[in-house]
């Protein structure tokens, strides 16, 4: 069979969310190569997978080895001319991946291509943003970020098609040519691969689109929810290393200063609440790890996920 797209799915214990992925895939009418790569999940995933859809192709990993490689891995093997990443928490809506694939086909080749993104309740989930400042994490430290809201576009914007700074990595469109000319995305990267991913685009004389035409529902947020340490520490550490390959030593040096503050910030004002609240005690001692993880990169240049 020749396939139109090939769409690459990283699954961790998500089982049923990846279920209703993969028939919401099924359900289109596009001749779609599907691969799956887990990522040592310790639930059902796997038999799942083997059991219900057949036709999946399915690489387990036996360790976990990030989003990014395990992304690669997928991309690595697949055949289509045209490459769609999409999470596993995500359902696309009936006949939107063929609006997808018609709108790419009269783009030129180059090009990264998300679509609109609903939250669970069918509102609008944000999904493209300007592209990264330090600026952006000396107001974060503040507490002023989303006062000023300086990576944001407003709700309006998401009503039509535009070029934004960055892309949600939950599902990006682009041609396996372009992925072979400027390679996959970043491993050391976590929450930050896909403004680097977009970035690289534009190195490279590529074009970045919100499509609004095609719809696919994200029900975000869940595994940040039960790994907060991961979470935090690696959307931290993460933009400090954006910064660090694109805008150059300095700017890292100076947005490190407002990292440091917003750990530490953080950090005091969630033991201080810790005693009130398992939740507060959670967000401290996640707080606490990153601080670790932090100190470690700064002096060590670590750049593990972790």
């Amino acid at each position: 069979m020749r396939f139109e797209v090939s769409i690459v799915i990283v699954s961790y214990n998500v089982c049923d969310l990846l279920r209703n992925c993969l028939n919401s895939i099924v359900e289109q009418d596009v001749a779609a190569e599907i691969i799956v790569v887990d990522n040592a999940s310790t639930d059902k995933s796997v038999q799942m997978v083997r059991d219900e859809f057949s036709l999946v192709t399915l690489i387990g990993n036996n360790a976990n080895v990030g989003f990014s490689q395990a992304n690669n891995q997928g991309m690595d093997c697949s055949s289509a001319p045209r490459i769609l990443l999409l999470n596993p928490d995500t359902e696309i809506a009936h006949g939107d991946l063929r609006k997808m694939l018609l709108f790419a086909a009269g783009e030129e080749s180059n090009v990264l291509i998300g679509p609109r993104l609903l939250n669970t309740d069918g509102t609008l989930q944000r999904s493209a943003w300007k592209r990264p400042k330090p600026l952006d994490m000396v107001l974060e430290s503040l507490f002023l970020h989303k006062v000023f809201g300086v990576s944001d576009y407003p709700n309006d914007k998401f009503q039509e098609q535009f070029e934004p700074g960055m892309l949600s990595g939950a599902a990006l469109l682009f041609t396996r040519e372009f992925y072979l000319r400027i390679g996959g995305l970043d491993a050391r990267l976590f929450w930050m691969e896909d403004a680097d991913f977009a970035t690289r685009v534009r190195q490279a004389g590529g074009k970045v689109i919100y499509f609004p035409e095609a719809q696919i529902t994200h029900h975000s947020g869940q595994s940040a929810k039960r790994n907060q340490k991961k979470a935090i520490s690696n959307q931290l550490l993460s933009k400090l290393k954006y910064y660090n390959k694109h805008q150059g030593t300095l700017a890292m040096m100076f947005a490190s200063i407002f990292c440091f503050l917003h750990i530490i910030s953080r950090l005091i004002l969630f033991g201080i609440a810790a005693p009130f609240a398992q939740s507060f005690a959670d967000k401290a001692g996640a707080y606490l790890y990153t601080a670790g993880r932090f100190f470690k990169y700064l002096f060590t240049g670590d750049q593990r996920v972790t």
